[in-house]
């Protein structure tokens, strides 16, 4: 798979890496950071888009759903990596009208 829409720093692959591949030692103290959580975010969201390429057509509006619900959560965040209630807000009167 080739994430080529963004590069990853040292840091931030450090940040990731007991997110993504869970090892059997994990952090000992709270590794929180919303700029570390949105590139987490558009990392799956770029590795669901590669998949939605991959899959059986009966998947794709599975994958298509999956996208859309990590974008939501992802573009739901303030600068501090709390939902912001104005931008829920948003997307909740979205759903309604679609």
């Amino acid at each position: 798979m080739c994430i080529d829409k963004m590069a990853f720093s040292a840091r931030d692959v450090a940040y990731l890496y007991p997110h993504i591949v869970l090892p059997p030692k994990l952090p000992q103290e709270d590794d929180s950071d919303a700029a570390h959580e949105q590139r987490l975010l558009e990392m799956v969201v770029q590795a669901l888009e590669y998949l939605g390429t991959n899959v059986d057509e009966s998947y794709t509006n599975t994958v298509t759903s999956a996208i859309a619900m990590i974008k939501n959560l992802r573009d739901n965040r303030d600068d501090y990596g709390c939902v912001s209630e104005v931008q829920l807000e948003t997307l909740l009167s979205s759903l309604t009208t679609d």
